[in-house]
Parts: structure tokens; sequence; C-alpha cells
């Protein structure tokens, strides 16, 4: 039976990490292993996971070294153990316990599958809802239905913003069918051992976004199929650390969009995007005298110039 190896990168995960790892631990599929890779946490992460031990294998990074870089130490330290396949998974997750079982059915379906993607969906079946208890959670979800996050990746090759299909919306089947898509979000990623052999780790220049997209552009380009798996279901909580709408938000999803678009558009098509860009620049400084927008227009501004200037990394 093949090895799976579920790699799970935290940075102050203390109140998410236990709920993940008991859901992991529950899997019913015996041949994998657990790694948790820390990312230099200031909080009780590290305390909580060693209360796993030795059921989780825990690696501890001396300082932050972002999603790329975070996971990279893990996925080598796995292809080491020889691994066959390897599963990307946030801490504020928690997977069902068939839902690595049908990742590697499908995996294993086609040799040219390389990555698969599952069905991810909110959290306690809510979406930008406050934070709810897991009974409040269940009732929601019997009164709404799950509420998806994420049914297929989608790549705009004309502006190079990528989304989620379905995102948004309650689940009523209309995604259930297993197909090729665009990317798998980095959330939950389950990938083969022959992939990263050919096309190399996650890209550490991204540090935060679109690294799971660029993997995926490189794996087609390979010859490798991206498929999405709706029977495989994950629950994800959505940011915990790094919130869409804060600074740090606008300033990597900026300056890493820019970094996609030089390493897969192509150049007539990159120059008439950078030239939007630099409008958008000019928009924003503008935007730097009203305080209210202050804040997210100079994380857009300094995205911009450190991308200018090739300063890629943590911000």
């Amino acid at each position: 039976m093949p090895k799976a190896s579920i790699i799970i990168l935290t940075f102050n995960s203390q109140d998410v990490i236990a709920d993940c790892l008991n859901s992991v631990l529950h899997s019913d599929t015996p041949m994998s292993r657990i790694i948790v890779v820390d990312n230099n946490s200031s909080d009780r992460t590290i305390e909580i996971v060693k209360g796993f031990l030795p059921q989780v294998r825990l690696i501890i990074n001396n300082q932050n070294l972002g999603f790329s870089a975070g996971n990279n130490v893990a996925i080598k330290y796995a292809m080491e153990d020889e691994s066959d396949y390897i599963f990307l998974l946030n801490p504020d997750t928690t997977i069902k316990p068939d839902t690595l079982t049908i990742l590697l059915e499908t995996a294993q379906s086609d040799q040219q599958i390389g990555i698969v993607g599952p069905k991810t969906f909110y959290s306690f079946g809510r979406c930008h809802l406050p934070k709810v208890t897991p009974s409040q959670g269940e009732a929601l979800r019997e009164q709404l239905g799950d509420r998806i996050m994420y049914a297929g990746g989608v790549l705009n090759w004309q502006n190079a913003k990528n989304h989620h299909r379905g995102m948004g919306e309650i689940d009523h089947g209309q995604y259930n069918q297993t197909e090729e898509t665009g990317f798998a979000s980095g959330a939950a990623l389950f990938i083969k051992k022959e992939v990263i052999q050919k096309i190399g780790l996650l890209d550490e220049k991204y540090f935060l976004y679109y690294e799971d997209a660029d993997w995926c552009i490189r794996a087609k380009k390979a010859g490798f199929k991206i498929v999405f798996e709706p029977r495989a279901i994950v629950y994800h909580q959505e940011s915990t650390v790094t919130k869409k709408g804060s600074p740090n938000y606008y300033y990597y999803f900026t300056r890493n969009r820019l970094y996609f678009i030089t390493k897969f558009f192509n150049p007539i098509r990159a120059l008439k995007l950078f030239f939007l860009e630099s409008l958008r620049a000019i928009k924003n400084i503008v935007k730097l005298f009203n305080k209210s927008e202050r804040e997210q227009s100079l994380a857009i501004v300094q995205g911009m110039g450190d991308f200018v200037r090739g300063r890629f990394g943590k911000r």
C-alpha cells in the first residue's frame, strides 16, 4: 500500500491545531504519517503538538519561513522518508475519516493525475459569520447546508486573478463531478511524489499566496493533471493568521501576482497588465492622503515597489 505524509504547517495555531490533528488521527488510511512543521510560533502551538507525540513528527523552524519554505522543509523530510504522496493541510482545517482514502484512490486511478484538490467547506457551515461553537455550527449546517469554499480552481488568464469555483455557495451537489481543474488550493493539496521530483518544490519567493497556483501550473506544463475530487471533504476556518483585507494580504497578493505574471504570461499580455498596474499604483499613491484608505494603499504600493526591486520572501 502506498505511503502518504500529511504535512501541517503551523504558525500561532494554538486555537485550531488540536482539532486538526484529532481529525487526521481518525483517518481510516493506516499507511500515513503526520508531520507538523512549525514556523516559530510564539503561542502554545508547539506545546499542544507535543501532546500528540509520538503519533506526530514535529519539526520546529527557528524563524517564520512562510508557506512555501515552511512546507518545503517538511516535504524534503517526507521525500527522504520515501513517501509516495504528500497531503498539504492547513492547521485550521479538519477532514473526514475517508478523505485521505478517497484522495489516494483518485490519484491512483490515472497515472497522469499529479495533484488532487478535495471539496472544501467553511467550517461549521458558515461563511464570514462570527465564530460559533461546534454545536451551533451543526445546527447551522442542518439549517443552511454546507457552504462551499473550494470546488475547483479557476485561473483567469486575462488578469491573473485566480478564484475558487463555488465559493460562498450552499452545496446542493452542483459540483459533485470529479474533473480536471485549474489549480488545487494550498489549504488542502494532495500531490504525488513523482510530480515534485519532476517540477521541484514550492517556489519560496512567494512566501504567502499564489504558490499553490504556481505549483499546479508547473505540474500541468510537465504533463500532469490537476483534479478536483468532491467526494473527499475538508472543513476550513479560513485564514487564521493573515486575513483577507489585512495590509499583509494586500502586500503579498499584489507583489506575488506581479511575479506570477512574469513567470507564466506571454510578454505582450504581461506588458499590458504591468501598464494597468502602474495606473493602479498612481491611484493608490493618491489614496495615501486619505486616512481611511492609507494602510491598504501603502501595502499595495510597497508590494509593487518590492516587486520592481526584486525583493521577495518575507515582507
